[in-house]
């Protein structure tokens, strides 16, 4: 479970990142974390988005977050961090970013926006993949999410797309093979409605009450 109060003691909000391959919905769980209230408990949320590549993907962010009052930055280079998390740290205790959704293999886009986010040190980064996925790609994308010598890296797990998988079927298996903590799961496109605690319903899709 996350703190009562995320904010530091030198100001700067948490910042919750959500990386993910091509169509896992990092840009969709990223709008249910910032817009669902209560979801930090009294903690303010912000949206920064990394993702400039994508079209309509900074459009959607910016929809949901003027519809919800949530204070909005886009960063497209290093030298824009600083400002954009400033300005974000005035009305904000937890800042959640969205990254661009790539494949592994795209080796040179992938080096691009995973050194942005390095600039920002995200205090974690939650693996955003689809609960349909088989477990051995799985486990080759948590490799190469990873932190390394270059790079930041997961340091959570975050299914999404629940509902696609009938019965839940090797959900909890799925999430086992990653040996990583989650926190949350979604199971739907609503938002923010479809964004569910994830321990409890790993247990049950396992049998457990």
């Amino acid at each position: 479970p996350l703190p009562p109060m995320l904010r530091k003691a030198v100001g700067r909000p948490d910042c919750i990142a959500l990386v993910g391959p091509t169509g896992a919905g990092t840009t969709t769980t990223a709008a249910k974390l910032a817009v669902r209230r209560g979801m930090f408990g009294a903690n303010r949320t912000g949206l920064l988005t990394i993702d400039t590549y994508r079209v309509g993907g900074m459009e959607q962010l910016a929809t949901y977050a003027e519809l919800a009052d949530v204070p909005f930055e886009v960063v497209y280079d290093a030298r824009e961090i600083d400002a954009a998390i400033k300005r974000l740290s005035a009305d904000c205790d937890v800042i959640i970013i969205d990254t661009p959704g790539r494949s592994p293999a795209s080796a040179e886009l992938t080096e691009r926006w995973r050194s942005l986010l390095d600039n920002i040190a995200p205090d974690e980064v939650h693996l955003v993949l689809p609960a349909s996925l088989r477990a051995d790609l799985a486990v080759d994308i948590g490799r190469a999410y990873a932190p390394n010598r270059a790079h930041c890296g997961a340091t959570h797990l975050l299914l999404s797309k629940l509902d696609e998988v009938p019965r839940e079927s090797g959900v909890t298996d799925l999430a086992l093979s990653l040996e990583m903590p989650t926190r949350w799961i979604t199971d739907g496109q609503d938002v923010p409605a479809d964004l569910k605690p994830g321990v409890p319903r790993l247990l049950r899709a396992w049998g457990l009450s």
